[in-house]
């Protein structure tokens, strides 16, 4: 896989990644975030909006982020040319380039490219807990497929499954494992295990019968083969939440030690079934930009 996009950190696929915080980003302020070996500014407007552009100004390649934001535009600080949401500048024919952008859970979003190829994840519980950055010493998609590998289940974590897990793939973008589980204090937990793009995955699951349960983690790369992650957890009322992070616990403490310190191998064998589903399908994403 000398050439493929899967593990490789010179390449970034077209997909949603976290950027920041919702409150980390005043109204009428900037911020310029390092990520996909290139810079981007974020901005908030007079209309509350978040914005995206390619922080590198078109005319010197002054950094947007030191300048002021101006209605729900964005004003260099070098020369003053001036830069509307799309990226089209006022008064001269230069463009920057305008990532998608999306506010939700409490933190804002970009797609790396033109225009969203799918839907950032929905995950329908009301209460939200954004837990703090974790960094993770291996690339993004080595994190976000690892719920896929059934056969450590047992061996690490010390869950059973009940029943022969279900893999499908709804579309170019997701890869979903569908199983019924036993770990900790519950006898019988149902679990959906989904894809979405190379570096988000989500977890639908039912504790007992009373307690819906999803999880949203989030890796976007860091120097290379490392990752920045944040993970989402989602339950019905406020009270569940320390149940619900002690499961997720559970879940992901075992994983961190050695997702630090691998290297990958391209080994997999016929037991790897849903790993190589996963790799498959992050092989065959666009990339941006383009290679």
């Amino acid at each position: 896989m000398t050439n493929a996009t899967f593990n490789n950190p010179r390449v970034h696929t077209q997909s949603w990644y976290f950027a920041l915080p919702s409150r980390a980003l005043p109204r009428f302020r900037a911020t310029t975030l390092d990520v996909l070996d290139r810079r981007i500014v974020f901005f908030r407007g007079n209309d509350y909006r978040v914005r995206a552009l390619d922080a590198r100004c078109p005319h010197l390649g002054a950094d947007l982020g030191l300048g002021s934001v101006e209605q729900n535009s964005i004003r260099c600080p070098f020369h003053g040319w001036t830069f509307d949401g799309d990226g089209t500048c006022v008064g001269h024919k230069e463009t920057a380039f305008a990532y998608p952008v999306e506010e939700r859970y409490g933190a804002i979003w970009f797609f790396n490219g033109p225009a969203p190829l799918f839907e950032l994840p929905r995950i329908d519980l009301p209460v939200v807990k954004m837990l703090k950055q974790q960094v993770v010493g291996c690339h993004p998609h080595l994190v976000a497929c690892n719920g896929l590998d059934v056969d450590h289940f047992r061996n690490l974590h010390g869950i059973e499954l009940l029943d022969e897990p279900l893999l499908d793939q709804p579309d170019p973008f997701r890869t979903r494992m569908r199983m019924r589980v036993a770990f900790s204090i519950w006898k019988s937990v149902s679990v959906t295990f989904t894809t979405h793009g190379g570096n988000l995955s989500t977890i639908d699951a039912l504790l007992g019968r009373r307690m819906p349960l999803g999880v949203l983690f989030s890796h976007r790369p860091l120097l290379g083969m490392s990752s920045v992650s944040r993970t989402f957890v989602f339950v019905k009322s406020r009270w569940r939440l320390p149940v619900a992070l002690f499961a997720v616990a559970k879940i992901v403490m075992g994983d961190r030690q050695l997702l630090d310190r691998i290297e990958f191998r391209d080994n997999l064998q016929s037991s790897d079934w849903a790993l190589a589903a996963f790799v498959r399908q992050v092989n065959a994403l666009p990339l941006f930009p383009p290679r």
